[in-house]
Order: structure tokens, then C-alpha cells, then sequence
């Protein structure tokens, strides 16, 4: 058996590389109504939060279907549980 002496030296904490990361973890989102986007409130690369809002729809194609769909109180049920998703 050989022995090797052994020397202590400061290493970079910090090294510069090339490349790119990927997350670990990706989320597909998806909605049950249809219409446009009325505003987006993330930009790509921004931390998310659970429950935190990501887009609003406009809304008036739909309420306009539900109000000649719908009986007046279940339109008023059917909006409380629009809000609340």
C-alpha cells in the first residue's frame, strides 16, 4: 500500500455551468367552463401559493346561458357555487 500525502485547500463554493434546471414538479390546470380570459395574474417563472388565483374569465357569455337556462333561485345557487370555485 502507497501513501498519499493529503493537502487541505479552499474549493469555490460557487462554480459557473451551462445548462438548464426543470422543476420537479409541474401542475396542469384546466377549467369546466369555457370563455376568455379576462386577466393573468402569474408570469412564468413566478412562485405560486395554494389556492392563489391565476387567471379570471369573463363571465358574461356564461351568466347570459345560466339566466335563460335556469329558474331564478337555482341561478342564484348556481353563482354562489361559481364564485366559490
Amino acid at each position: 500500500m502507497q501513501a498519499i500525502p493529503v493537502t487541505q485547500i479552499q474549493a469555490p463554493l460557487l462554480t459557473p455551468a451551462l445548462g438548464a434546471t426543470q422543476s420537479p414538479a409541474s401542475a396542469v390546470r384546466a377549467t369546466r367552463l369555457m370563455g376568455r380570459v379576462r386577466s393573468v395574474a402569474v408570469a412564468e417563472g413566478d412562485r405560486m401559493q395554494r389556492g392563489q388565483v391565476l387567471a379570471s374569465l369573463k363571465d358574461g357569455d356564461w351568466r347570459a346561458w345560466l339566466a335563460q337556462a335556469l329558474p331564478q333561485e337555482s341561478l342564484d345557487q348556481a353563482e354562489t357555487q361559481y364564485a366559490r370555485a
